[in-house]
């Protein structure tokens, strides 16, 4: 699950999508590192970032909403194929 590796000057975690960090062999295996790698992101892509979030969010929601109404489509079509196939057999 997690891969350490302890010989060199920073530890990589496959669980942290490979973000790198400071860390020191001697330490504990509970708490091995110290600080974040990773450098500064600009501002513009904390902005695009947040905006493709809210992008996202919006998509979300129409999909829960698309979905709600497949499923309510679906029982209606059941519903109208049991009633036809009563009709049929009552008819006939």
């Amino acid at each position: 699950m997690w891969s350490i590796s302890r010989g060199q000057d920073f530890l990589d975690i496959q669980e942290s999508r490979s973000r790198r960090f400071y860390g020191c062999p001697t330490y504990d295996s509970n708490y091995p590192f110290l600080g974040w790698v990773d450098a500064p992101m600009y501002p513009r892509s904390v902005e695009i970032i947040a905006c493709l979030l809210r992008r996202l969010n919006g998509f979300e929601e129409v999909v829960a909403l698309l979905e709600k109404q497949r499923s309510k489509y679906k029982k209606y079509l059941i519903i109208s194929w049991v009633l036809f196939g009563l009709y049929v057999y009552f008819t006939t």
